[in-house]
């Protein structure tokens, strides 16, 4: 099990400790402690475990701050909400089933619809709204089925298929944001991207693309791709100074695209008309740091660098609070699992 404790404890401590060698410090005293406990523990379901270790968790990260501990064992998840978690635990490895759980959540997405289907109306609406195609001439993209008219006007102004549209042009995948942030004009294909990253950690010598040294492209990939901290960029480089690190990622993120992605949407929606507003829709938002934190495993800190530009855009508020709220007290995570066990995913 304790794979699995590691992975669940590196997520829940990541505010409480941001700095990975005492997370790991802590992760491991936690894991030691739970070990010499196993008699004691009463088995009362996967979510009872799972608020066992994060207690135990937190009093062990509390007690290296110096700070005081709490008392209740079962207070990271009430007893009432244990069965609501433990469905959603029982899937939580199976990642494409936890997505499409929080698709139908957030983003309104049809239960009963297949995956082929919803495909055709994301992309009947990328082909409208992002690429200028005539309503009339879709069916002829779509391939499959001929659509009718109609049912391609009634995919265009649902919401789900707006808010579908919108997170798949907000959420910026690892890759692609590290390709768009070395070469933003014309951003590196995947299988470049994979030979400059060979070269940035070998510190070729030649040139790097857009004009940057190989230092600077190491800190882009080791951030941005891999999600490392400053403190283990400094690490795994040697050479370079806690500095230059903050320079280099500085310049990144005034090249960030989440702010234009959000801009290109709201005035496709606007000049298209939408009556709704996609953007407004706290789902969206929801579904976008719930991607961040669970696929990418991104501290709070750079989930709030990719959304909250973007956010503000569309008239909305997104504060390190309200994602300390949504993660660290377990909202999403616990409005997820009630879904889950109400509609039976």
């Amino acid at each position: 099990m304790t794979p699995r404790i590691e992975r669940f404890l590196t997520k829940y401590l990541g505010p409480m400790l941001p700095k990975l060698e005492d997370r790991e410090d802590v992760i491991a005293q936690t894991i030691s402690k739970l070990w010499r406990r196993r008699e004691s523990f009463n088995v009362q379901g996967v979510a009872a475990w799972y608020s066992y270790v994060a207690t135990t968790g937190r009093r062990c990260g509390l007690s290296k701050l110096g700070q005081s501990q709490p008392v209740d064992l079962d207070e990271e998840i009430p007893a009432g909400e244990w069965t609501a978690v433990d469905t959603l635990a029982q899937f939580a490895d199976d990642r494409r089933r936890l997505y499409d759980a929080a698709d139908q959540l957030w983003l309104c997405v049809d239960p009963e619809m297949s995956p082929i289907e919803r495909k055709r109306r994301l992309l009947a609406a990328q082909l409208v709204y992002l690429d200028g195609i005539a309503v009339k001439d879709v069916g002829e993209y779509l391939g499959g089925e001929t659509s009718t008219r109609s049912e391609i006007d009634s995919w265009l102004a649902s919401e789900s298929t707006l808010l579908d549209l919108a997170y798949h042009k907000l959420l910026w995948e690892n890759r692609a944001l590290t390709a768009h942030l070395l070469q933003p004009e014309k951003p590196i294909r995947r299988a470049e991207l994979t030979w400059w990253v060979s070269q940035a950690e070998k510190r070729t010598p030649g040139l790097a693309p857009n004009g940057m040294t190989w230092d600077e492209v190491a800190v882009i990939v080791w951030r941005y791709q891999f999600g490392m901290l400053t403190e283990r960029i400094l690490q795994r480089a040697g050479n370079l100074d806690a500095q230059f690190v903050d320079d280099v990622l500085r310049r990144a993120e005034s090249r960030m695209p989440y702010a234009e992605s959000a801009s290109q949407l709201a005035s496709c929606f606007s000049a298209s008309w939408i009556r709704s507003a996609p953007l407004k829709n706290t789902g969206l938002w929801k579904r976008l740091v719930f991607q961040y934190w669970v696929q990418f495993e991104l501290p709070q800190k750079q989930i709030l660098h990719r959304t909250q530009s973007a956010a503000a855009i569309a008239g909305k508020t997104i504060t390190e609070g309200m994602l300390n709220v949504w993660l660290s007290n377990g909202r999403l995570f616990v409005q997820l699992a009630r879904y889950a066990k109400e509609a039976g995913v």
